[in-house]
């Protein structure tokens, strides 16, 4: 039995019971919730806060937290163990939810909660073995590092320990609460350290027998490894390089003779997925060693965008190339390493496999849901299952002073692979790379899977952050990020990196401006111009014009005309746009091959055109006739793009039949589209679609003064289902609105509507 046709079968199997399942999760929801939690009933900021433990701690001496009317804290501490225990109480309380659920979602344990339908995605989570370095990287962190971990942790196990009431949603998933270790959070962060380039290759690995595969592979390369540069490494002063000698967003250093007030700007604005509770949350923090505000993930002990007295920085995800697979076929049978495992199913049987791992990491192909039905072993080799220092390089970072200590702090790291910008008081703006980049002897690869025998293939050494070429400084006075190629390099940095369009935008709209403020910035992260699909809506109307087409639809094509590019919740020429390239794909696609990819933005900007022009003339007309007359009837479904493209603000549980519904907190009209700075993705759809992932937090910090802070997230700062700050900040994010978060402890206690003490224990000596 072929391993397709025995998934199948399994699964056909699993979709018997999954209504029961699902009725028996509903019931249990109805049973247990909250009530007031389910129909919005709001428990207010003052309830929440009432159930912080406060008084008699494990602490050194008193901590203040400020609370605002959003609750974000600030942690006023006078040790740095203090300060690291506050900062688990607040995590746990304000997202110990979240953080359970990444904690079992990182370990390959998702069936715990949701039964039979994730097991194998956990099986396949346990294979790529997120934790297989977690035991040796506890043990190599400096002094520092372990204790404020191990702080951090008691301050969350503290919480959970003395809360009268868990989240709602651990009784919807069956969550038993247990005791968080540092190991956890070595192995979440390993989860957010995914290699993104990992979609990439299992989408691509079932397609490599095909007949088109060639074609197929050349024009992913093609798609992804051009673009712009976001700086010249010519350009710039390379360090020694050792002899032995890797999800979206955009970020922009703007420098202090561009703007308005005369000091530099940092912007950023994250693009992950769009559901509540957010990726993110917002806290300040000062003691000793660390005086920082900004985004933190929750469970993950640092700032990871914001600033301290100091610097102001941000990032976006590289994309750089961290794994590669291998074909071990010719292994001899005892270089494999077998271990047997169990993935715990709930409201239904264990299951009971084997995982395999060889020298090069650990072998894929063995689950079910990595599509290899060849016969081939495949084993995929990634830097994050070597030992590395991201905890201690991001409290480096929040610590450092200088923008030189800011690039030596991420030496160490290795992933996820991130562009690093970064600016100072002073004025000055830079790039630097944070990864660890494998050293390969080709440029561009030939396949997605790699001979195991030979050596050209393999790694020779690798580089790190402070020996990989720095940004610093630039004569165009700013620099930009989007995923684009942050530079071109030997060793290659990535292979699949995303396009120049939204970075272009970027560039061509802060190169056009020399007084930027914090206006401008605001309006910048709400562009939604995308000039792909305005320069290809020209290429439609030439097209259709020289073919004399003109007359067939004049309601879509004058909506097309008219269109500028934009797209906006009340233009209905982005609706016109999106339904006729939809069925030119389709129509298209039928000539050529139907493969998923081929539907890709990037593939239909950089080929469609090219791939229509390729057929006879008559064919041509055919092609376009039928998609203009489709077009134009499914035009008049939609008054608008914000009638057909949806932005919700949904909990991540909203999925579940009968009760989801009640957990949809906002439907809202949205701009923006798949490569705007403004990033609202959606697929190539003729009907109504709901992003899901895109722009869903914000961050601008303005130099000139360590208050002047804004930040606002699409959701809201707690993760507690009925909250009165679940979703408090979705009416903000929606009329481009931010909130002020000040550095200084005086500002945040006068902002704040909540002062709490945290006293420590008497002593008992």
């Amino acid at each position: 039995m072929s391993k397709t046709l025995g998934f199948i079968i399994r699964n056909l199997i699993r979709l018997i019971v999954v209504a029961l399942v699902l009725v028996m999760v509903v019931a249990g929801w109805f049973l247990t919730i909250s009530w007031r939690a389910l129909f919005h009933e709001e428990v207010s900021t003052e309830e929440r806060l009432s159930r912080f433990p406060a008084e008699s701690l494990p602490l050194d001496s008193e901590v203040q937290i400020y609370w605002d009317d959003y609750q974000i804290p600030y942690i006023e501490a006078s040790t740095d163990r203090d300060a690291a225990f506050a900062l688990g109480l607040v995590h746990c309380h304000l997202r110990g939810n979240q953080i359970s659920v990444f904690k079992r979602v990182s370990q390959g344990r998702m069936s715990e909660m949701l039964g039979p339908i994730t097991v194998e995605i956990d099986k396949a989570i346990r294979a790529l073995d997120l934790g297989y370095a977690a035991d040796s990287i506890i043990a190599s962190m400096d002094e520092v590092t372990r204790d404020w971990m191990e702080a951090f942790v008691a301050g969350l196990n503290y919480y959970q320990d003395h809360t009268e009431e868990f989240p709602p949603e651990y009784a919807l998933m069956g969550i038993d609460p247990e005791p968080f270790t540092v190991r956890d959070l070595v192995i979440i962060g390993r989860l957010a350290g995914a290699d993104v380039n990992w979609f990439m290759y299992f989408a691509l690995l079932p397609e490599r027998n095909n007949e088109d595969w060639a074609d197929l592979w050349s024009r992913t390369v093609d798609a992804g490894s051009n673009g712009r540069v976001s700086f010249n490494a010519d350009r710039q002063p390379m360090r020694t390089i050792l002899e032995n000698s890797r999800s979206g967003s955009n970020s922009i250093a703007i420098a202090p003779e561009k703007t308005r007030a005369g000091v530099a700007i940092l912007a950023n604005d994250p693009h992950l997925g769009v559901m509540l509770p957010n990726f993110w949350m917002l806290g300040g923090l000062k003691c000793p060693s660390q005086h920082t505000v900004g985004m933190m993930i929750p469970g993950l002990p640092f700032v990871t965008l914001g600033r301290n007295q100091h610097l102001s920085w941000g990032g976006t995800n590289m994309r750089a190339a961290s794994s590669d697979m291998y074909d071990v076929s010719k292994f001899p049978p005892d270089s494999f390493e077998v271990e047997p495992k169990s993935v715990d199913v709930r409201f239904w049987l264990d299951e009971d496999y084997i995982t395999r791992r060889t020298s090069l990491g650990p072998v894929l192909s063995d689950m079910d849901v990595i599509p290899s039905d060849s016969g081939e072993h495949l084993a995929l080799q990634w830097v994050g299952h070597q030992v590395s220092d991201e905890f201690g390089a991001f409290l480096r970072s929040n610590r450092a002073t200088t923008i030189d200590e800011f690039v030596e702090a991420f030496r160490g790291y290795a992933v996820s692979s991130q562009n690093m910008l970064v600016v100072d008081t002073a004025g000055n703006i830079a790039m630097t790379l944070a990864l660890r980049l494998p050293i390969r002897e080709y440029d561009t690869p030939d396949n997605i899977v790699f001979p195991s025998e030979d050596s050209a293939y393999r790694w020779h050494g690798s580089l790190e952050a402070p020996d990989l070429p720095v940004a610093k400084n630039p004569p165009e006075g700013f620099i930009a990020s989007s995923n684009n190629k942050p530079t071109s390099m030997r060793p290659p940095l990535g292979f699949f990196f995303s396009g120049s369009e939204r970075v272009g935008r970027i560039q061509e709209l802060v190169s056009a401006e020399d007084q930027i403020d914090f206006e401008f910035i605001r309006r910048l992260q709400q562009d939604v111009y995308s000039p792909d699909a305005h320069a290809l809506a020209k290429v439609w109307l030439e097209r259709i014009d020289s073919l004399e087409l003109s007359q067939r639809a004049p309601d879509m094509l004058g909506e097309l005309r008219e269109w500028d590019g934009h797209y906006h919740a009340d233009s209905r020429g982005p609706v016109a746009f999106e339904m006729l390239t939809t069925h030119l794909v389709d129509l298209v696609l039928q000539d050529l091959s139907q493969k998923f990819l081929y539907r890709s933005w990037t593939y239909v900007t950089k080929f469609l055109a090219k791939d229509l022009k390729g057929y006879p003339v008559p064919r041509q007309r055919e092609i376009l006739d039928s998609a203009i007359s489709l077009a134009e009837t499914d035009l008049q479904r939609w008054q608008n793009w914000g009638d057909k493209h949806r932005l919700r603000a949904m909990h991540n549980l909203g999925w579940i039949p009968l009760v989801g519904e009640k957990l949809i907190f906002a439907d809202l009209p949205a701009s923006g589209s798949r490569e705007t700075v403004m990033k609202t993705n959606h697929d190539m759809e003729l009907d109504r679609d709901v992003t899901t992932y895109g722009s869903q937090s914000r961050h601008v910090s303005i130099m000139d003064h360590p208050d002047n802070n804004y930040f606002v997230l699409f959701g809201g700062n707690d993760g507690w289902i009925g909250s009165e700050n679940f979703a408090d900040q979705v009416d903000l994010w929606q009329k481009a609105e931010y909130i002020k978060l000040p550095l200084m402890v005086d500002a945040a206690r006068a902002r704040s509507t909540t002062q709490m003490v945290l006293t420590p224990r008497p002593n008992t000596k």
